[in-house]
């Protein structure tokens, strides 16, 4: 009897270890035929997804800070410190739009930001489940005072 449930809980083992992927292989959640998948919703703006947008030279979210901030041109006698924040969708294919700016110092700098936000090269889109996808960014900015 007790060698009977031996062999049993070793025939176990033996699955389970027959049944468990390599170390550091991945995994793939096989897709339902039926269209009831985890396939990404091409409209919807997402504010998180598995892999954010990037700019061509990478470095994330800091890296758009300080893109906005260098192609940033305040108006003659403008002046501004602190920090201010936009918000963008970058789409499917890379490009920014629906621009809005979130929070600045005066309505000058707040179009000064929007412009700066405009000459940002094409970014290497977001992806949720293996798709590109929209992604909605809100950088901050931060405002240096002039010297």
């Amino acid at each position: 009897m007790k060698l009977a449930v031996h062999l049993a809980a070793i025939n176990l083992a033996i699955v389970l270890i027959a049944a468990t992927p390599p170390l550091g292989a991945q995994t793939v959640m096989p897709q339902r035929s039926d269209g009831g998948g985890k396939g990404v919703d091409t409209k919807k703006v997402y504010d998180i997804v598995e892999l954010m947008p990037a700019l061509p030279n990478g470095n994330g979210g800091q890296a758009i800070s300080t893109a906005i901030q260098q192609a940033l041109v305040l108006p003659n006698g403008e002046k501004a410190e602190g920090r201010a924040q936009v918000e963008f969708v970058v789409d499917r294919k890379g490009r920014v739009r629906d621009v809005k700016v979130l929070q600045a110092p005066s309505p000058g700098v707040g179009k000064a930001l929007l412009a700066a936000v405009a000459k940002l090269p094409h970014f290497t889109p977001g992806m949720q489940n293996g798709e590109t996808t929209n992604v909605r960014i809100r950088p901050f900015v931060l405002l240096a005072p002039p010297r």
